[in-house]
């Protein structure tokens, strides 16, 4: 009897420390917007510290935990250090943004301890910072965000800018990562920093202080500058800094490289857009820069594909010497030198593969090879000044296609033939738009092994990023929102329509209001909420192909923003792909299985089945055979815990309000709310 009472009791143990009953949250309040603020205060929303000071200290005596939350609220702070602490994967320490304002961290506030970082991790892992202003830190080797030792953090949604000492080069970029592994940076705007925009760095001979395996996705990073060769927007360093992945980032207006893996090695670079890198006048120039370990001598093993790389100074896509590496479906515009810099080489044993490529307009040849780069063919080379070569070869110049070919036959099946860019002549450089038109020579005339791996219709792989798709694409999608749904009828509550509550203009940042008629709509149509819809590639769920906004109606039924229509989709997509649902307060669904395009609709039915889990949650059985997204999940994590219910008692007794902790969808918060959180507290979707 013993025994089973102790099973009991580590069973409770278990539960406790999966649904976060342990968890604490703190609030700093320079400004005591929400009560005096005091170091001796118990930290509460209305008792709170005035900075970070008091919770260092309670790092250092023990009395932060895994799963505890610190907001910090507006106002102007110190700069702070977080040192040898540990949340863990299902509860990280969370240091974030209170809702709806920024707080910014200064460097240089007057009780700042130093200048040198605004916010360090020091040998800390499992930590989340997310919504903070960065500001203003300088001096050698630094950043405005140091990593230093420090794994499995979160650093996301952050406004990281001008850590720099004026126009001095100080060596400090807007996030540094030194011999820190398999953290996530995603969803950062950084910008005007005086090193990288973020800088990735190993050491060269001591195989301990690695960095291997970071994630930096979806950032958008811009105008560094002050540091003449070493202002990058992305750059990484060291013969131990590896297998990153560099995925979906906007990287333009940087001195020196947009992507810079120099002395790096075996990263996957997908998806990205780089442009206009190096034309201050000072820095390399290239888009991208690939060079291996030790100078070029070491081979790269970089898998770069689907990116853009156009009007930079020099080249589009450098190798720098180095061998081993991929490039597929790359697109290089309108670069000063090549569109890819292969030809001379460090390693002279170790080919590159270049496929399904477009190199139009480059000033000194779509490619620049040699006898090194023997695996390249299937690739689109144009320039429209016949004066540029269209191809450089061991050094020497080849204006026509065919005579190319006679001294290299590796590039038979290789075009020359404008790719016709649906806009590469728009005023602003961001506007410019590389999917192909009707008609494009491009289209269907990629190697068809598809090398690059990503879905395609046709007989084959188009050449260039985007597949190109002849006519719109419609969603014919159905799902339910538990907050909403009335087992009674079936049928979702619209208590925000008929409250007046449920705003017209798209809150997801997506031009497009609802009309005055649609809100009129009663009955099984009428109008519920907005939500966020993604196309997902079928052969990496993380990779986002589209994404939409619509509106959910009563009976589940996904519409366009006037209320009627099938949310429509003008745009080039795979044949197959994961249609992915999120709400401002549920966990958010994906289709387990690819859904495949019939004629131009594409059909799923979330009601009617569990969806995508991985480790975790799909979707919530709301009445025998009927399933809907779980509530109760206002900061937007994937993850019902003490953070949501944290936000929940900030706005409790509001009502007439569209808020993300009005759990049950009424226009109002209060203990209704509170109870859904209570039901599904503990749950996580693992969606990539």
């Amino acid at each position: 009897m013993k025994h089973l009472n102790l099973l009991l009791i580590l069973a409770l143990l278990a539960t406790f420390a999966q649904t976060g009953i342990s968890q604490n949250t703190y609030y700093v309040d320079t400004n005591s917007l929400g009560g005096n603020c005091s170091y001796s205060n118990p930290g509460t929303e209305s008792s709170p510290f005035c900075n970070m000071s008091k919770i260092t200290d309670m790092v250092y005596n023990g009395q932060i935990n895994a799963g505890d939350i610190i907001y910090i609220r507006a106002g102007v702070y110190p700069s702070f250090s977080i040192n040898s602490i540990a949340g863990t994967a299902g509860n990280r320490i969370v240091i974030r943004n209170y809702p709806g304002e920024t707080p910014v961290i200064d460097a240089t506030h007057p009780n700042s301890s130093t200048n040198e970082y605004a916010v360090r991790l020091n040998n800390s892992n499992y930590i989340e910072i997310n919504g903070l202003e960065i500001i203003n830190a300088y001096g050698a080797y630094v950043g405005g965000l140091t990593l230093n030792s420090a794994e499995h953090n979160l650093i996301i949604n952050n406004h990281i800018h001008d850590n720099r000492q004026g126009n001095n080069e100080t060596w400090t970029s807007g996030i540094r990562l030194y011999a820190s592994s398999y953290n996530i940076i995603q969803n950062n705007e950084i910008h005007d920093n005086n090193q990288n925009g973020i800088q990735t760095s190993s050491s060269n001979d001591n195989s301990s202080q690695f960095s291997i395996q970071n994630q930096y996705l979806n950032n958008h990073i811009y105008n560094h500058s002050g540091m003449t060769e070493h202002s990058d927007g992305i750059g990484f360093y060291g013969a131990y800094t590896s297998n990153c992945i560099i995925s979906s980032n906007l990287v333009h207006d940087n001195e020196d490289d947009g992507i810079d893996t120099w002395s790096s090695n075996n990263h996957t670079i997908t998806h990205n857009i780089v442009y206009n890198s190096g034309q201050m006048g000072v820095g390399d120039g290239n888009g991208f820069k690939l060079g291996g370990a030790n100078q070029g001598t070491v081979p790269g093993y970089h898998f770069v594909a689907y990116n853009i790389s156009y009007n930079n100074a020099s080249d589009g896509y450098d190798m720098n010497g180095s061998g081993g590496s991929v490039l597929y479906n790359n697109i290089a515009y309108d670069n000063i030198a090549a569109g890819i810099e292969d030809g001379w080489r460090a390693d002279q044993t170790t080919p590159n593969e270049l496929r399904n490529n477009i190199l139009m307009d480059n000033q000194d040849g779509g490619a620049s090879l040699s006898q090194y780069s023997s695996n390249s063919d299937y690739n689109l080379y144009y320039q429209s000044n016949n004066a540029d070569p269209l191809v450089r070869y061991d050094y020497s110049n080849y204006y026509n296609l065919s005579d190319y070919q006679n001294i290299n036959p590796n590039e038979a099946n290789s075009l020359a033939a404008n790719p016709q860019f649906v806009n590469i002549t728009a005023a602003n450089l961001a506007d410019y738009d590389f999917q192909l038109q009707s008609g494009s020579p491009a289209i269907d005339t990629g190697d068809p092994t598809n090398p690059g791996a990503e879905t395609y219709t046709g007989a084959a792989p188009d050449m260039g990023v985007y597949e190109y798709q002849d006519q719109g694409l419609q969603l014919a999608v159905k799902f339910f929102l538990e907050g909403a749904y009335d087992v009674n009828t079936n049928l979702m509550r619209d208590d925000l329509r008929t409250t007046e509550v449920l705003p017209a203009a798209n809150p997801w940042v997506l031009s497009s209001n609802i009309p005055a008629s649609a809100l009129a709509v009663e009955g099984d149509d009428a109008l519920v909420d907005w939500v966020l819809v993604e196309l997902r590639a079928v052969n990496d769920l993380s990779t986002v192909l589209y994404t939409t906004s619509g509106l959910v109606q009563r009976d589940g039924d996904l519409v366009d923003f006037d209320g009627v229509s099938l949310v429509a989709i003008d745009y080039p997509l795979p044949n197959t792909f994961h249609i992915f649902i999120q709400h401002k307060n549920h966990l958010p669904a994906m289709s387990a299985s690819p859904i495949t395009l019939v004629g131009s609709t594409a059909t799923f039915d979330f009601t009617t089945q569990n969806t995508y889990q991985g480790s975790g949650v799909g979707q919530k059985e709301l009445s025998p055979g009927v399933w809907g997204l779980y509530t109760g999940n206002s900061s937007g994590d994937q993850d019902i815990n003490g953070q949501d219910k944290a936000l929940w008692n900030t706005e409790n007794g509001l009502f007439g309000l569209y808020a993300p902790n009005d759990f049950n969808m009424d226009g109002e918060v209060n203990g209704g709310d509170k109870a859904y959180w209570n039901e599904n507290n503990g749950l996580f979707s693992l969606i990539p």
